[in-house]
């Protein structure tokens, strides 16, 4: 049987003039539009394809990139605003509708959003929330530690970003472990570092050991590259160092001794200097 907002293999039961119609199971027959059927399928052909409802609500099936389908989030613009709520481009020609009542904040045109997919069953329509976190939450364990996952910046928090972690819980990124712009709405390859007792998720960017170290290595090295010297060492205060790059004195200190050892730095007086 085919499900509503999301991709379904179904099988090509005849041709028309305007398209296809596929098996769609309990929902009936569903058309597949001509315009995006593939060159050279037949009948008994498998085809996958989105399937949604479009402007007169009747079931209608796309083989065009969705960003996100029920029960996943994406980063989407606001391209509409209507009397009871806005519209987002979530790939299709029909944007998807964000109630009032589904959204965070007050959407604009222009602005940009993660928004979550849902299949409302009281009125059978696919809509979306920005509301994240009334659809997501922690339940981390379906993740062990130093797993790799996928994420996608939810927000930012004066402690660092929130991050969905493939679609399935929430999980923060520490500003003090971010050596790299980040967005609302950026995916990232994070892993797993540590799962707490009250099973919510800590993130970082980095692998465990060295890949930490050899990431901020890479940072300080271009900033030395830019401005050929350094007025911090490792007797600077921890407070010195975190107000300038954002990582603890051990991290500093370690990528100035990775570096030094290279021969890619010399030290001098309370001061770092790239190495002519």
């Amino acid at each position: 049987m085919a499900e509503l907002g999301k991709y379904n293999r179904l099988k090509i039961n005849r041709f028309v003039d305007f398209g296809a119609y596929v098996d769609g199971g309990e929902l009936g027959e569903i058309l597949v539009p001509l315009k995006y059927l593939p060159k050279d399928i037949e009948e008994e052909d498998e085809i996958d394809v989105f399937v949604h409802l479009d402007g007169e609500e009747r079931y209608v099936a796309t083989t065009e990139d969705v960003k996100a389908q029920v029960g996943e989030c994406a980063y989407m613009e606001i391209t509409a605003i209507s009397e009871h709520g806005a519209f987002a481009d979530w790939g299709l020609v029909k944007n998807l509708f964000i109630p009032f009542r589904e959204q965070k904040y007050k959407l604009q045109v222009g602005d940009g959003a993660v928004v979550y997919v849902y299949l409302d069953e009281i009125t059978n329509r696919l809509a979306g929330s920005t509301k994240i976190e009334h659809y997501i939450g922690h339940d981390s364990s379906s993740f062990r530690e130093k797993e790799r996952v996928k994420i996608l910046i939810h927000r930012k928090t004066p402690a660092g970003f929130l991050a969905i972690i493939e679609n399935s819980c929430l999980g923060m990124l520490y500003h003090n472990e971010i050596f790299q712009d980040i967005e609302i709405g950026d995916q990232l390859a994070a892993y797993i570092k540590k799962i707490r007792d009250d099973k919510k998720v800590d993130l970082t960017l980095q692998e465990e050991g060295h890949g930490k170290v050899t990431d901020f290595s890479d940072v300080l090295l271009q900033y030395l590259e830019d401005n050929k010297e350094l007025h911090l060492n490792d007797k600077s205060s921890p407070e010195e160092i975190k107000s300038q790059f954002g990582v603890s004195k051990k991290v500093f200190k370690k990528a100035v001794g990775k570096l030094y050892k290279e021969k890619r730095i010399l030290l001098q007086d309370k001061k770092v200097i790239l190495k002519p």
